[in-house]
């Protein structure tokens, strides 16, 4: 996770070739067909509230496959936007990018999320 490389890094550039190098030496789960279990990090369980992360995108950008940390769930973008539509994740809203139904977390919650976090 990044939060592990970010306590060891001296600086973003520092970070960039921490998680460029663990990436060349496989040390990073990139995917969910990956075997190896992630146990999470302590920032992240006590900040993770409400919080989803994208796990799969398409060639374009797309955010396709989701990882909702609070249910430790995968959901399609279809169940995602479905979600968000029945008020089971409060922090988002869903945007129309390119013709297309685009969850987004609404910026508030963005900001005191990685304020708090990581911006120290």
């Amino acid at each position: 996770m990044t939060t592990k490389y970010g306590r060891k890094a001296k600086n973003r550039e520092d970070l960039f070739y921490k998680l460029f190098n663990a990436q060349k030496n496989g040390e990073l789960i990139e995917n969910n067909s990956d075997k190896r279990k992630y146990n999470g990090d302590d920032l992240i369980k006590k900040k993770s509230k409400g919080l989803v992360v994208v796990i799969e995108e398409s060639e374009t950008g797309e955010n396709l496959t989701f990882y909702d940390l609070d249910n430790k769930k995968v959901l399609s973008k279809r169940d995602f936007v479905a979600s968000i539509r029945s008020g089971g994740h409060p922090d988002y809203e869903i945007r129309n990018i390119g013709g297309k139904e685009t969850p987004f977390l609404y910026k508030s919650f963005y900001c005191e999320y990685f304020k708090n976090s990581f911006l120290r």
